[in-house]
């Protein structure tokens, strides 16, 4: 149960530190102050969409690339049995 909970904290620990980075964007944007202190609304929201899509962006292609990986790991392991047989030889 605890490890369940530890994969699942460590898979969203970076969409909970953007998220919290746009909420910090968003107040400053609110009282004019900071580097958010220029934007527009429409402008805030188009960038704090976008650093999300980026986010997910990078988590797709570490999905695919460990599935990969873990598919080369895979032939791998098929050719070594068919060339060494059961007993690793």
């Amino acid at each position: 149960y605890i490890q369940g909970l530890l994969a699942r904290t460590e898979a969203n620990k970076d969409r909970r530190l953007i998220e919290q980075q746009n909420k910090y964007c968003k107040r400053q944007s609110e009282m004019g102050i900071g580097d958010c202190a220029g934007l527009e609304e429409g402008e805030l929201e188009k960038a704090m969409d976008e650093s999300l899509r980026r986010l997910e962006t990078k988590k797709a292609s570490e999905r695919a690339a460990a599935a990969a990986e873990e598919a080369e790991d895979a032939a791998a392991a098929a050719a070594a049995n068919a060339r060494f047989g059961v007993w690793g030889l």
